[in-house]
């Protein structure tokens, strides 16, 4: 009987740190962050200013100024090369733009898209992808010492 008793405890503790964790790793992939023209955040390096972002499970850009250096040195985990056509990269505000306007026109639509990416002449271009899809971008424009992040984890 004692046996039976302590089970059923395990048994209903164990039910119920499930049901917590299933409950926490869902909200977890619901928290958005964001921001515009923040002065210096915690999980960019401290000479990184002007720092625009939206961060979320699913989908995270940010951009911020940084010299060239400063950025090499943040992004030395990618391979990065010299961009030698023009790259184009989603900005932070993407995602909300292209939530909010699907609605439009197309051409309406292509027209304002337009500002919610980065187009890079001159500077440097990395990023890694993965087996399931997802990627990290990083890109730096010399001409707007201006860094600039892309990330989905697929």
């Amino acid at each position: 009987m004692h046996t039976k008793r302590v089970v059923l405890i395990t048994v209903a503790i164990a039910i119920v740190l499930g049901v917590g964790f299933v409950w926490f790793a869902i909200e977890s992939t619901k928290k958005i962050e964001s921001g515009q023209g923040i002065v210096t955040v915690s999980w960019l390096p401290t000479a990184a200013t002007d720092i625009s972002y939206y961060r979320s499970y699913g989908w995270t850009a940010y951009e911020f100024e940084i010299s060239e250096e400063g950025f090499r040195e943040w992004a030395s985990k990618y391979p990065l090369k010299e961009i030698d056509d023009t790259v184009y990269m989603e900005r932070w505000s993407w995602l909300n733009f292209s939530q909010e306007s699907s609605h439009l026109p197309t051409e309406e639509y292509q027209s304002l898209r337009l500002s919610h990416l980065t187009s890079i002449e001159n500077g440097l271009f990395g990023g890694i992808s993965w087996e399931n899809g997802g990627r990290e971008l990083v890109a730096f424009d010399r001409k707007l010492g201006r860094a600039y992040f892309q990330s989905n984890p697929r």
